[in-house]
């Protein structure tokens, strides 16, 4: 399917009430372009390439990003979690694809990062799972996720936020002071408190919190 550019779901023209690519229930396809808006159904497969796409999924959905050029796709979905199965056999769950870029909002959703270069980030929503190894990502306030993977530069940007870990050399940016860190994996975590300190590096189980300005204190449960 080749749907050009500024496709956007919701505009309006002469004959049609709602314009933007709505796949029927089943489907399977690839959209390539820029500025377009997709729909997708439980159990439809969707391959997204290019940049400044829009995509709005649901729980059994597969939406694969790729190609954005800079130019990240905005993803919107609840509960598109990885357990599901599409109607090709594929299992569901968001994908970005090998350096493409990327924002997801919602929660409850899996995300897989397929290669290094890529970079996503979370617009708020919890019960995030995240799948990553090599990449970087954002989150704003009030998000939860748990992450599995290596070397990642994760810079947590709001009040509230929540992350677990497992995984080793995970580099981890902290801007606000309500932040909880919970690690449940191996290796160990590179942290910084707002106002630029620098916290040690962590052995397993720790939860920093913020005492004061300046100040971080830690509990060692290992």
């Amino acid at each position: 399917m080749g749907a050009g550019d500024a496709d956007v779901v919701g505009n309006t023209n002469g004959n049609d009430p709602g314009t933007g690519i709505y796949p029927t229930t089943n489907s399977h396809a690839n959209v390539s372009g820029s500025g377009n808006g997709v729909d997708e159904n439980a159990i439809d497969s969707m391959g997204i390439y290019g940049g400044g796409n829009n995509s709005n999924t649901v729980a059994g959905a597969l939406p694969m990003l790729g190609n954005t050029g800079g130019n990240l796709d905005q993803v919107n979905a609840t509960g598109d979690q990885w357990e599901g199965t599409t109607a090709k056999g594929q299992g569901t769950g968001i994908y970005i694809n090998n350096g493409a870029q990327a924002n997801v909002a919602g929660g409850n959703d899996g995300i897989s990062l397929t290669g290094t270069g890529d970079y996503f980030g979370l617009l708020g929503g919890a019960g995030y799972s995240v799948s990553d190894s090599g990449n970087s990502m954002d989150t704003w306030g009030y998000t939860g996720l748990a992450l599995t993977g290596d070397s990642n530069n994760l810079g947590l940007g709001g009040v509230g936020d929540y992350l677990g870990v497992a995984g080793n050399g995970n580099n981890v940016s902290i801007n606000s002071g309500t932040v909880n860190l919970l690690r449940n994996g191996c290796g160990r975590l590179l942290a910084r408190c707002s106002g630029g300190n620098l916290l040690p590096e962590l052995p397993l189980h720790l939860t920093p919190k913020r005492r004061s300005a300046g100040r971080a204190h830690r509990h060692a449960y290992c």
